[in-house]
């Protein structure tokens, strides 16, 4: 799949994989103004120029050997070489860029790039057969054609000494020239050569690992240690790098059995640093090794399967490492030391990447072109200061300095105006000063008139479009020419006849129509968006014809449940009792007589929503294949209605490779839990990425939805699992992988589950006009100015409580109540959830008192306001109230429910107080406040500085509680009765 932006590159996929044509296809011109691919084509031009005489050598030679011991016929793929390295690329055509560097990079990694007199083209040859062909079991004769290339005693001492440095080998960045400007981009290749250990030429030449064919994490293929009590070491490729950089390393590590020495770290991922040596002959000096922290895997034991965090029994260790001053170049060094006492440790998938920007300096000419045209820009000050002054620029003058000489041009310097006065005449002359200066003099110099020009009277130039006019002179015709064109262009923008419009008038009007320009143009980008979408969609399958969808919306269909009841005895009918062991006609009567009753039974049929319950733990993957090229945006999925987990709701992108399964993700929305709506339908919840992406038709992808610390409910239908006859991948609409606490980057289709039971909907697509958010602050108030009740209810309110409680209202006041006891002792809680959640995730709850308190009540029942609550009110802060002697005491608590005190977070007691006075908590980013009266208690605060409470839309309600204590003789002792409950958003 191919990514392109209009806003810079946003990778999906490999970009190798595309080969589509038309506008929408990446190779259209008309996709973008970035032609990334030219530098690309002339690096390659470039190299096929200078490889091409080395690889003839080799080629002349080795393919009749091959031929002869083997049976291959490789003439082909010399034809095709000679044909490529011959050509321009640019007139390939359709046999494309990416098929051209395919069969380049299997020469690439073995040419020096010096003089093609010191290469070695036997050397060559061998290591393309044994890293290309011999892994394909085809070369059984392979040790007798190694000899006939290398000859007997030959080895490999050429290729060892390609690899000298490392276990990987590199390109030499020396001999890549710079790029060109137009290739820029925020793009940051791999810089390990095999970072996935994919064939024994990645650690060959070194004694202290193996390589193992049969093991990897993402395909067979890794590095293998086995501990000992000795230091082994393996070394990568060298990178040059530059002071203050940084780069960003990584690797993943799997062991099993190991013991080692407590608190150590044996199995390591460090980074080496080295200088350039003085003389270039000399090994570079080395400067410091830099431990990149692996926390997890501190003083290992047994199996790695057993560490928190692992993926499938992988664990990654990753971490930066910023470029001191004086280091050159430096190494991903991969280490198990002494420390490892036995056991097996196993490396794969490593990565060492430059983060951040290209630096300046590595583009062609870019410093360079920027002083030339910085100089160009000081030259012309300089020259047009000269030109104004007639004085020489010493120094270089600013934009200041212009301003100033063009406010202050000598008389001298303006051309022919002096020579033009002085043969006009005396009389013109005097005429000019008089009527400027309203003199009546004579004798004025050419002089005179300038000084006279250069201080023009305001009320003259007011006036003079008259006085020329009343003149007849051409001037005032061209002035009222300029006029009307003035009033005619705005006018003309204004729809309507307008007169007295100067240059400010005319200058708004082409502000606004450069504006209106502007919205044309984006109108005309979203029309080709439009245009881009299919038009034949039928509603049925999605309200959005913009989106691809994982099947049609309108199979989401609520599902039937029936439910069942029934009732009625049965009996013996009369005369029964009769029977003997003669048959006459009293027993004939009595069994005709007889009667059964039938127990009456109903079915009640209901409807439920049409959800999946997504396991804790569990990444569920559900599949999306694009029907054409289009440009993709967001991503949706239905949310059922109810909370999501506390801990974390993780959502990503996956691409899917269609010829492996392998799903890899692509973009990662991070925890969601904050953005789910919760109710009684299905909420869509739409999730935007940064930049816009083109994809091309045929593209899969994935959306990937992991509840982690609670299942999660999401709109989606029952499948039936179907055994396919051909091997197609993803074997299911919707796959499962359980285990995970974090969205996997990688996940192979081994580790799917493919029974799943339902196909959860998801889609993929463009952005469009979604129903606003309402944030507007609400205030929410209940009152309870009701008969006297003993069962107080109320449609706004959800009750919870514990056996027998109720809510009492007494003289327009309420309390948790219950029935009194003759013998005993009994607590009853009582709470109501407000249905109608704030706007907001600053809010308050708050509670005012319509009497005091029974002393006897303290400690066991309490006056409560909740803030932060889910719909099903098992998440929440709660502020308890409660009073002895005259004085009460406030605590802030974390629940779990609304019927128990919960975790005191912060307690204050001795606070008096008064009926009607109003207690509340106030939830503020994450810090939590009671107030008395809206002033703050001072201590009754808590600041969750572990986000123990999950913030969002799913945790807006409120509620309030009350409750009471009988006691033997049917006695009850009560907390503060409560005249009013208030919930509020706080506005910033």
């Amino acid at each position: 799949m191919t990514a392109v932006t209009r806003r810079g590159q946003y990778a999906l996929g490999d970009a190798n994989l595309a080969r589509g044509a038309g506008e929408t296809s990446l190779y259209s011109p008309n996709r973008s103004n970035l032609d990334w691919q030219s530098s690309l084509a002339e690096t390659a031009q470039d190299a096929g120029d200078k490889i091409r005489g080395a690889i003839e050598g080799v080629l002349d030679g080795a393919v009749q050997e091959i031929y002869d011991l083997t049976g291959i016929d490789l003439s082909s793929i010399v034809n095709l070489l000679n044909q490529l390295l011959t050509s321009p690329l640019d007139s390939l055509g359709s046999v494309g860029l990416g098929d051209v560097l395919s069969v380049l990079g299997q020469f690439l990694p073995f040419l020096p790039g010096v003089d093609p007199s010191t290469f070695d083209p036997a050397a060559a040859a061998t290591q393309f057969i044994n890293s290309i062909l011999n892994p394909t079991g085809l070369l059984a004769n392979w040790p007798q054609l190694y000899q006939v290339i290398t000859g007997a005693s030959g080895a490999l001492n050429e290729l060892g000494e390609l690899f000298q440095q490392g276990l990987f080998g590199q390109i030499n960045p020396g001999r890549l020239g710079q790029i060109s400007a137009a290739a820029i981009d925020n793009l940051n290749p791999e810089t390990l050569d095999n970072p996935g250990f994919d064939t024994d030429a990645s650690i060959r030449d070194n004694e202290e690992v193996e390589w193992d064919g049969t093991f990897g994490r993402t395909r067979p293929g890794s590095m293998k240690i086995v501990a000992d009590g000795t230091t082994h070491t393996a070394i990568s490729n060298p990178l040059r790098v530059v002071a203050s950089r940084t780069i960003n390393v990584e690797i993943w590590t799997y062991y099993a059995g190991v013991t080692a020495n407590p608190g150590t770290t044996p199995i390591r991922l460090s980074v080496g640093a080295y200088q350039n040596p003085v003389n270039a002959t000399d090994p570079p000096i080395w400067v410091a090794d830099t431990l990149i922290p692996a926390p997890s895997i501190v003083s290992p034991a047994g199996n790695s399967i057993s560490v928190a965090g692992n993926v499938g029994g992988w664990i990654k260790i990753v971490g930066s490492y910023t470029v001191p001053a004086g280091v050159d170049r430096v190494v991903n060094k991969v280490q198990v030391t002494e420390d490892c006492l036995s056991g097996t440790v196993h490396f794969d998938d490593g990565s060492r990447k430059r983060a951040g920007l290209l630096p300046k300096e590595y583009v062609e000419g870019l410093l360079a072109d920027l002083a030339a045209h910085a100089a160009k820009i000081q030259a012309t000050l300089n020259k047009g200061w000269e030109a104004l002054t007639g004085l020489p620029a010493a120094v270089d003058k600013t934009v200041d300095d212009l301003k100033a000489a063009l406010q202050n041009i000598p008389q001298a310097n303006i051309a022919g105006l002096a020579a033009a006065l002085a043969s006009a005449g005396q009389d013109i002359r005097d005429a000019i000063v008089n009527a400027i200066t309203g003199g009546s003099g004579t004798g004025h110099s050419t002089a005179d008139v300038i000084a006279a020009l250069l201080n023009i009277p305001q009320h003259l130039i007011n006036g003079l479009e008259d006085d020329l006019a009343e003149a007849g002179d051409a001037i005032a015709d061209v002035w009222d020419d300029v006029r009307d064109t003035w009033n005619k262009v705005v006018g003309g923008y204004r729809r309507t006849t307008v007169t007295g419009q100067t240059s400010a008038d005319v200058e708004e009007v082409m502000i606004s129509v450069g504006q209106e320009i502007l919205v044309a143009q984006e109108s005309t980008i979203t029309l080709a968006n439009q245009q881009n979408a299919p038009r034949n969609v039928p509603f049925w399958v999605s309200p959005n014809r913009f989106e691809e969808v994982s099947f049609p919306r309108a199979l989401l269909q609520p599902v039937p449940t029936i439910g069942s009841g029934g009732g009625g005895s049965t009996g013996t009918g009369s005369g029964l009792g009769v029977l003997d062991a003669n048959w006459n006609a009293e027993e004939r009567d009595a069994v005709q007589g007889h009667t059964h009753s039938a127990p009456s039974h109903t079915h009640v049929m209901g409807f439920a929503k049409p959800l999946y319950t997504i396991p804790a733990g569990t990444l569920a993957l559900t599949a999306v294949t694009m029907t054409q090229d289009r440009l993709v945006n967001v991503a949706r999925f239905l949310a059922g209605g109810g909370t999501p987990p506390s801990t974390a709701l993780y959502v990503g992108i996956y691409s899917i490779d269609p010829a492996t399964g392998t799903m890899t993700l692509v973009y990662d929305y991070g925890d969601q839990k904050g953005n789910i709506n919760t109710g009684a339908d299905l909420y869509e919840t739409a999730l935007t990425l940064p930049n816009d992406v083109l994809v091309d038709a045929g593209s899969m992808f994935a959306v990937g939805i992991l509840p982690v610390g609670g299942s999660f409910a999401v709109g989606a239908v029952r499948r039936q699992p179907i055994s396919t006859a051909a091997l197609v991948y993803p074997a299911a609409a919707t796959e499962l992988v359980s285990g995970q606490s974090s969205l996997p980057s990688t996940v192979a289709n081994g580790s799917m589950d493919h029974t799943s039971t339902h196909r959860i909907w998801v889609s993929l697509g463009q952005a469009v006009d979604s129903v606003p958010e309402d944030n507007s602050p609400v205030t929410l108030t209940m009152t309870f100015n009701v008969a006297n009740t003993s069962n107080w209810s109320s449609p706004s309110f959800q009750q919870y409580g514990n056996a027998s409680s109720n809510f009492t209202v007494d003289n327009g006041q309420i309390y948790g109540g219950g029935p009194t006891v003759l013998f005993g002792d009994v607590t009853y809680w009582r709470s109501a959830l407000c249905l109608t959640p704030v706007h907001t995730n600053d809010h308050m709850a708050e509670i005012t008192l319509g009497t005091g308190w029974d002393d006897n009540a303290y400690g066991y029942a309490t006056d409560r306001a909740y803030v932060r609550c889910n719909s099903s009110g098992t998440s929440g802060v709660c502020l308890h109230v409660d009073a002895t002697g005259g004085a009460v005491r406030v605590r802030i608590a974390t629940t779990t429910d609304l019927v128990s005190i919960g975790t005191v977070r912060a307690t204050v007691s001795g606070i008096p107080y008064v009926v009607g006075d109003r207690f509340s908590i106030r939830a503020v980013g994450n810090v939590y406040q009671a107030y008395r009266n809206d002033d703050p208690i001072p201590g009754a605060v808590w600041t969750d500085s572990g986000n123990v409470v999950p913030i969002g839309k799913a945790w807006r309600r409120t509620a309030f509680g009350s409750g009471s204590r009988c006691t033997n003789g049917f006695t009850r002792y009560a907390p503060a009765h409560i005249d009013s409950f208030k919930a509020a958003d706080l506005a910033a």
